[in-house]
Formats: structure tokens, sequence, C-alpha cells
């Protein structure tokens, strides 16, 4: 970050801040991209893929996975995870998430 004047044609002077956002911006591009291949990567999977958020709603489900219970990832994705995954079995995943979730 530097301070740096700069004096127009007109003899007007600007005072200002330069900051250099060039690796930032380069490791967001990256981030992106790393995105996009795990979502491909993802998605063309035959397994049942599921990103489950602390508030115990799904962020993510693969196609493989909304395939499979017959429903659209759209109708999905938002819903509380107790929803799809009910009984003992629901109740297990929300003990080991909490257990993960926690530490």
């Amino acid at each position: 970050m530097s301070l740096s004047p700069l004096e127009t044609d007109a003899g007007v002077v600007f005072s200002g801040v330069l900051l250099d956002v060039t690796s930032r911006r380069n490791a967001e591009l990256a981030l992106r991209r790393s995105e996009e291949l795990y979502g491909t990567l993802a998605d063309a999977a035959q397994d049942l893929i599921y990103i489950i958020s602390r508030d115990d709603t799904v962020a993510y489900v693969n196609s493989f996975a909304a395939k499979m219970i017959g429903r659209n990832r759209q109708d999905i994705i938002g819903r509380p995870r107790a929803e799809l995954f009910c009984g003992p079995e629901g109740v297990g995943q929300y003990r080991s998430l909490q257990q993960v979730f926690s530490s």
C-alpha cells in the first residue's frame, strides 16, 4: 500500500492509496476454479453426496443422490436434513454431525 500524489496536466493534484490486489484476485480465481472442479466431480459420482450445514439443513446434494430419492435437487437444498433422514438413522446422523461440528 502506498500514498501516491498524482498531478494532472491541468495542475490538479490528487492523493490516494494504491493497493495491489493481484494476489488476492488470483487466489479468488483459483478458489472458484477449485469449487467448479469439485462440483463437477461430486455431481458425476455414483454415490450419494450431501453437505449438511450447522443449522441441520441440506446445503448441497449431488444429482445421483437426488435421483435416488426421487426429488429435484432444488427441492432438497435448504430443507431440514431430518426430512430426508428420519427414524433411528436420522437420530444417529444428527448425533454424529453434532460431534463433528463441536470439534
